[in-house]
């Protein structure tokens, strides 16, 4: 805001209005990256544990009786 005198002083004042039940947005964009993050590293952290074990898929018994 500028304020000018009669005799053409002037000045200058800032003013920075805040409603006074304002409260900060949450940072939506952050907590993605991190449940996004956590899902990527337990994925990767469960592939490389489950090869560590011999695969076992299931096997169907033959019937010779054919």
């Amino acid at each position: 805001m500028d304020v000018i005198d009669d005799d053409d002083d002037y000045s200058t004042v800032s003013v920075q209005l805040i409603h006074p039940d304002a409260s900060e947005p949450l940072p939506y964009p952050l907590i993605a990256l991190a449940i996004s993050t956590i899902f990527m590293v337990s994925a990767i952290f469960l592939r490389f544990r489950s090869s560590d074990t011999p695969s076992s898929i299931p096997k169907w018994k033959g019937d010779d009786d054919n």
